[in-house]
């Protein structure tokens, strides 16, 4: 089998093989989850969101045993999703982040909070991960007391993009 990454150069005798034997990036490894309960997040505390159902995974890049962390299971770029809902409160802030390897790399959205309303908040960054490397979605927020996020409206993908 002849796998075809990106700035290969395919000679003529590459075109003489069986297309059934080629894998294109279409096979590289992704994965999505989402939390189907509540999740409690302390006020000013920076919590990683511990998903608790599968959706997919084609690489082996999410286990229920370490529910909060995406691993790159091979040397490339990746793409992190992540979406936050939080419970309706009329204090404070909210936001999302993403975290590699333990450091936070991004505070990618924070809102003032939405009174009456729930509010939601979204994450979309590529990074260069090492193979066994991982990212996860952070929450965050000021409300001045802990506020929970909304059942079944926290979800995250994590993708090998090249």
């Amino acid at each position: 089998m002849i796998i075809f990454t990106p700035n290969t150069v395919i000679k003529s005798a590459d075109m003489n093989l069986n297309f059934a034997q080629v894998t294109a990036l279409e096979n590289l490894p992704m994965a999505s989850v989402l939390r189907s309960t509540a999740q409690t997040i302390g006020n000013g505390a920076i919590t990683a969101v511990s998903f608790d159902t599968q959706t997919y995974d084609t690489g082996d890049c999410w286990a229920i045993g370490d529910p909060t962390k995406f691993y790159a299971p091979s040397t490339g770029y990746y793409a992190l999703f992540g979406h936050i809902t939080y419970t309706a409160n009329a204090t404070g802030r909210r936001a999302i982040l993403i975290d590699i390897n333990g450091t936070t790399k991004d505070w990618s959205s924070l809102m003032l909070a939405g009174g009456a309303y729930t509010q939601a908040v979204n994450t979309y960054e590529e990074y260069y991960m090492t193979a066994g490397q991982y990212a996860r979605i952070m929450a965050w927020q000021d409300s001045g007391g802990n506020l929970d996020t909304v059942a079944s409206r926290v979800n995250g993908w994590f993708k090998r993009v090249q």
